[in-house]
């Protein structure tokens, strides 16, 4: 077998391949809900000067509301329950026949580009995940000439307008997609749901990139294209493809749900008001500490002070033995201080204990309330 060490038990590449793809769709098969079936059509083919993936998909409007965003017809079909799409599949997936992938079942570390973790990217892209926002700002037109506004623009934010940015001017928008940090996931497509899942799993996941209120932020790399692709700090496989993300999909399921496909898994939120407005943990203060006596010594423990006036000696020894090296004397010299530094702490520590023991004499005399 050419990957049996792997999970995949292909004899061929292009076994290999099939295996690999058929495994990512099957993850994101196990976790989208609903009877739809979206079909797929894969290939690889030489593409020039390119080392990635390539995806195509339908876009149509909802067929009772022909003023609706823009969707993916196998997410349009899933929300309807009506077939929609005129074609022969709803997504088209092209993969670059140079680019260098390995194909195990198995998260591994490799030179090689993880080819399950990239084809999930790019059917996640072609399930919604992507912007029909142009390089001045406008959004693409229809043959009619309408903004042709996907159900993923609806989601997008700018925290400097503190609006939608389907309600920004083309300036104003182009402003948020081409600054650092001005572009947001808000999640709730345009204010029309009251709240967002994207936010929630954004709220509960450590490490993801927020704004200061708490909205996803997206990557700001434009005019390249770069905006339907999450910060490049959090790990998903939305990431930009260069990123390390280990197949995880939690975050982009949050956001495909905002975006109106059904998620199936038990781990999954079943409402995402449950964190709209979460409190913040007050750390808990910690008590003072108190003198206490070591039981069977009769010896209170060394508080902060004493401990500190033990260790300086040590440091200054520490610190003339690295001068006598930095100035290449003989190591002996260094030993000779080490060995009086240690005679000289050990008649400090005497005296000292003497002082403690004296000291704990007087509280076992002395009649001590508890705590």
């Amino acid at each position: 077998m050419l990957l049996s060490e792997t999970g995949n038990m292909a004899k061929t590449l292009g076994e290999a391949r099939r295996n690999a793809f058929e495994y990512a769709t099957d993850l994101l098969a196990d976790k989208l809900g609903g009877d739809t079936t979206v079909s797929v059509e894969t290939e690889f083919v030489q593409i020039s000067g390119f080392t990635g993936a390539l995806f195509a998909k339908e876009l149509v409007t909802l067929p009772d509301n022909p003023d609706s965003f823009y969707y993916p017809s196998s997410l349009a079909e899933a929300i309807s329950g009506q077939e929609l799409n005129e074609e022969d599949h709803e997504v088209i997936v092209k993969f670059a026949e140079n680019a260098i992938f390995h194909y195990s079942f198995e998260l591994r570390d490799s030179s090689r580009y993880d080819f399950i973790e990239t084809a999930l990217h790019e059917l996640i892209h072609a399930l919604g995940f992507t912007s029909s926002i142009t390089s001045d700002g406008s959004f693409k037109k229809t043959s009619k000439g309408t903004d042709q506004i996907e159900i993923f623009d609806a989601q997008l934010y700018s925290e400097k307008y503190g609006e939608f940015l389907i309600n920004l001017s083309d300036a104003q928008r182009l402003e948020a997609l081409t600054s650092d940090t001005d572009l947001l996931w808000e999640g709730t497509t345009g204010g029309q749901n009251p709240c967002s899942y994207g936010q929630y799993i954004t709220k509960i996941q450590p490490g993801i990139v927020m704004s200061t209120d708490g909205k996803l932020q997206l990557l700001s790399r434009f005019p390249f294209g770069q905006i339907s692709h999450l910060n490049s700090g959090i790990v998903d496989v939305m990431a930009p493809p260069d990123v390390a993300t280990k197949r995880n999909i939690n975050l982009s399921l949050g956001m495909l749900k905002d975006m109106g496909w059904e998620i199936e898994d038990e781990n999954f939120p079943t409402d995402c008001m449950e964190l709209k407005s979460p409190s913040p943990l007050t750390p808990v203060p910690l008590p003072k500490p108190k003198p206490v006596l070591a039981e069977g010594s009769g010896c209170t423990l060394a508080s902060n002070q004493e401990t500190k006036r033990i260790l300086l000696p040590w440091l200054l020894i520490l610190l003339c033995c690295f001068v006598l090296r930095l100035t290449d004397r003989r190591e002996k010299k260094c030993q000779k201080l080490v060995t009086n530094g240690a005679k000289l702490l050990r008649r400090q520590y005497l005296v000292e204990r003497k002082e403690w023991l004296k000291e704990a004499d007087n509280l076992s005399a002395t009649k001590r309330e508890p705590w």
